[in-house]
């Protein structure tokens, strides 16, 4: 999508923001919501078949943010090589405030309060993991050399959904919290790129 101006930036930006609020309003805060995040679990993990369960948690949580952290570090490099220093920044901004965001949010602010017994009854919203996949796959795409091929986003999308999908098969996160995830870096993002402009796209 081609964002044209930092206004628009900036409604993508709280659009995502609004969408995590209810999120976690509706999924953590409502005994409904609760239920049906159970079920999208046992939806999820029932569709995965059982052999490719260990292998898609394994790439989701650790597998996935080795290979983009060092994507990411050699682009970087070029970007900086090229004169990009916006994009370089940004990168780092986006990475930087998502891990500080996700931390802070999940184990100081936010709170899931027990409807049920369950196995897991503690807050695990948002992800970190997935969180993190996001926001270096969001550098990935903005350090990337200003000719960016036809497949870049298309591919920056299925990395997201294969690390939200292992955490959540992976008995990691519940479905919930990666889509809460993918929410705080777009908020996140929305508002870097609207205030640094490192790219038109």
């Amino acid at each position: 999508m081609r964002l044209g101006s930092a206004r628009r930036r900036l409604l993508i930006s709280l659009g995502c923001a609004v969408l995590f609020v209810a999120v976690y309003v509706v999924a953590v805060r409502t005994r409904p919501g609760q239920a049906l995040d159970v079920t999208a679990f046992h939806v999820l993990y029932s569709l995965a078949p059982s052999d490719t369960v260990p292998l898609l948690a394994w790439f989701a949580r650790g597998v996935v943010i080795v290979v983009l952290a060092g994507l990411v570090t050699l682009l970087a490099i070029a970007a900086v090589g090229r004169g990009a220093w916006r994009a370089v920044v940004a990168s780092v901004v986006i990475v930087g405030v998502t891990v500080v965001a996700t931390t802070f949010l999940r184990d100081e602010v936010l709170s899931r309060p027990r409807f049920s017994e369950e196995a897991f009854p503690q807050n695990s919203m948002p992800s970190t993991h997935v969180s993190v996949a996001c926001a270096l796959v969001v550098a990935a795409v903005i350090l990337w050399p200003r000719r960016r091929p036809w497949w870049l986003v298309n591919a920056a999308c299925v990395v997201v959904l294969l690390a939200s999908l292992g955490n959540v098969v992976g008995q990691a996160h519940r479905f919930s919290d990666v889509v809460a995830s993918v929410l705080l870096v777009g908020a996140v993002s929305g508002v870097v790129l609207a205030v640094l402009r490192p790219t038109p796209r």
